[in-house]
């Protein structure tokens, strides 16, 4: 995968834009997180949908919108990495929506923090789904679609 890495309160990330279907997507992709001792203990992946309100006709959030978007963005981090339990691996943006995936430990309890999130934040439209993925076969999907 080809673009810059950033640096912020977590690990760095690679990033990228691309063509997909007719449209931008834009991912954001932490490798360090990938480690054996990660797979073992996060074995179900977290994925964390927010409906962006303010976006362009190439599927993309509007430039200002976006930079607003950047204290939730931590606080989603922090919502899925509080405790230690668990790791966002990507963030995707695509057709008007950002989606975090994140794989967290099975026995983590993140009812609570997601209405806590969901308060703090009345204004974004955020739906949260898991499944059990021991194989990460989602990373490793985007890991083959875009490589890094």
């Amino acid at each position: 995968m080809s673009g810059d890495c950033q640096r912020d309160d977590f690990d760095p990330f690679l990033t990228n834009v691309v063509g997909h279907q007719g449209y931008r997507l834009a991912l954001r992709v932490r490798p360090k997180v990938d480690t054996a001792d990660h797979r073992s203990r996060f074995a179900r992946l977290l994925m964390l949908i927010h409906e962006l309100a303010e976006v362009r006709s190439n599927g993309l959030p509007e430039s200002e919108y976006n930079q607003s978007l950047a204290g939730y963005d931590r606080d989603v981090f922090r919502f899925v990495e509080s405790e230690g339990d668990g790791m966002v691996a990507l963030v995707e943006v695509f057709g008007g929506k950002r989606t975090y995936y994140a794989y967290v430990r099975a026995d983590a309890n993140f009812k609570a923090r997601f209405a806590e999130l969901k308060a703090k934040y009345p204004q974004h439209v955020v739906s949260a789904g898991f499944r059990d993925e021991p194989d990460w076969r989602t990373f490793e999907l985007y890991r083959r679609l875009y490589p890094w």
